[in-house]
């Protein structure tokens, strides 16, 4: 609620700092969180396996089961996905073409949770299933993503111009320099994600 709410949705249309804030906070912080919350296996022990009910369960396995699911979390589309939604996205004209709207701006929240869900499953969850990769496998994957936002905070960093059109000229009355906001952006791309990475780490080796 706080990410998308209380006012911050403004401020992310108009600050490539809280954007970015908003950004991290839905792609690194928030899927951790659910999935240690095991919805998959609360789903299976809380729904009726008799009577009518029982479609939902079974369309629950069937879905973790199929090549699909196992296409979705396989590292071969969750890095890459990773990778778009950082370099793919900021360094092209793709976000300046959808996120001056609010369905643009939606679509790339719900985007960023959606990546970093499908990144964070096969490590961390508890719950069935389609395959699971081995211990050093899921510790791969994880070394592979921590610097992805650590490089990308870095050229924001030292960009000298704006990159992103879209946060180039914040509203005069607010006082903001974009390059230093940009600065801000690329100072939390490159430091936010270290803690919960490391946390993610502890996580997996218990």
């Amino acid at each position: 609620g706080i990410t998308t709410g209380l006012g911050m949705e403004r401020y992310g249309f108009a600050l490539f700092s809280v954007w970015m804030f908003q950004h991290l906070t839905l792609s690194m912080a928030v899927p951790p969180l659910l999935v240690l919350g095991a919805p998959g296996l609360m789903l299976l022990r809380s729904t009726p396996h008799h009577g009518p009910a029982r479609v939902i369960p079974a369309a629950a396995l069937a879905a973790l089961r199929s090549r699909g699911a196992r296409w979705l979390l396989s590292p071969g589309v969750t890095i890459p996905l990773f990778l778009v939604s950082y370099y793919g996205i900021y360094l092209s004209p793709l976000f300046d073409a959808v996120a001056g709207t609010w369905l643009g701006h939606t679509g790339l929240e719900v985007f960023f949770l959606g990546t970093g869900l499908l990144f964070i499953v096969p490590i961390l969850s508890v719950g069935p299933l389609p395959g699971r990769p081995g211990y050093l496998g899921r510790f791969f994957d994880l070394f592979v993503e921590m610097p992805l936002h650590v490089f990308f905070g870095v050229i924001l960093m030292m960009a000298s111009v704006p990159l992103v059109a879209t946060f180039a000229a914040p509203p005069p009355d607010w006082g903001i320099d974009p390059l230093d906001d940009q600065q801000w952006a690329g100072g939390l791309a490159w430091s936010y994600g270290e803690p919960i990475a490391l946390a993610v780490v502890v996580l997996f080796a218990m």
